[in-house]
Formats: structure tokens, C-alpha cells, sequence
């Protein structure tokens, strides 16, 4: 997919499984094609928890429905006042019930993790310079750029961006 300069632009990195302490992971996403007009480029860090975090979210949902369903008939035999509360008690459980199945579903952090956010100011000059200075190199990951520690969930991680003439 060719980048268009001046447009906002997210790509995002296929999910990595097993990487443990030591290792590195290399990516390559075009994420600048032009004239060195300068980039501002941000990298977004999240740790994958599981396959979908909103897997259990119609599980609890079902749930959250039946104990509404109960509660409703519970207040009905609230002697006097029970036959009129418990429809109302119905409708409202039944408005707010997402709401307390999202809640749910968060409270057990079913959802990805963010790491941390590192951003980068990439100049006209920097991309001429960078394109004609030799690069690093981290345990064989070649780079120009790179980002200080990104720290979170019990690890360390860095981003590093390669700048090459085309």
C-alpha cells in the first residue's frame, strides 16, 4: 500500500507470541515515501493478553440478564409496592445491563495492555543525514532511531526506526 505524505497513517505490526526476555522482534513497514519534507511518527506499545478481549463479554452478558431477570422477580414479591416496582426494576436492568456486562468484562482486564507511547520528530534534515550515516545495529536489528525504554507489565522494550533513501 503506497504512503501518501500529509496523511495520517496507522499501520500495526502482526501480533508476536513467546518473546522472552532477550529477544527481538524485526518489522518492516514502509512508513514514509517521498520528498524529506520531515515525520511525525508515534509508536504505540500494547501487550496481546488474549486472542479477543471481548470473548467472555456475551457470556457475562447472558449472565447479567439472568440475575436481572431474577432481581425483577424478586422485588414483584415485595408485598404492596412489588407489582409495580418490578417492571420498572425490569426495564431499567434491562437499559443499563450492557453497561454492568462491560463492566465486568474490564474489571477481569480481558483487554490488551498499553504499554507505553514514544513519539518521534523526524526533520527534513534528519532524513537527508540519517539516509548517508551508517546504522546500528542490535542484535541484528539495523536502525537510526531509537526510542528510550518503553517499560510496563513487568518488561522493557524499545522501538527502533531505520531511515533509507529510495
Amino acid at each position: 500500500m503506497p504512503v501518501v505524505p500529509g496523511h495520517a497513517f496507522a499501520p500495526r505490526t502482526p501480533i508476536y507470541k513467546d518473546v522472552d526476555s532477550g529477544e527481538s522482534r524485526e518489522d518492516n513497514i514502509e512508513l514514509y515515501r517521498g520528498l524529506p519534507y520531515g515525520l511525525s511518527l508515534s509508536a504505540v506499545l500494547m501487550e496481546h493478553d488474549l486472542a479477543d478481549p471481548n470473548k467472555y463479554q456475551e457470556i457475562i452478558q447472558k449472565g447479567v440478564d439472568k440475575a436481572s431477570e431474577g432481581i425483577s422477580v424478586g422485588i414483584g414479591y415485595i408485598p404492596y409496592v412489588g407489582p409495580f416496582l418490578a417492571p420498572v426494576a425490569a426495564g431499567l436492568l434491562k437499559a443499563i445491563g450492557p453497561d454492568i456486562a462491560e463492566a465486568i468484562n474490564d474489571g477481569f482486564d480481558f483487554k490488551d495492555d498499553h504499554i507505553g507511547t514514544v513519539s518521534f520528530a523526524v526533520t527534513a534534515k534528519d532524513m537527508v543525514k540519517l539516509t548517508r550515516v551508517e546504522r546500528q545495529n542490535f542484535r541484528g536489528i539495523l536502525w537510526h532511531l531509537d526510542s528510550p525504554l518503553i517499560s510496563g507489565g513487568g518488561a522493557d522494550y524499545k522501538v527502533y526506526i531505520d531511515v533509507q533513501a529510495v
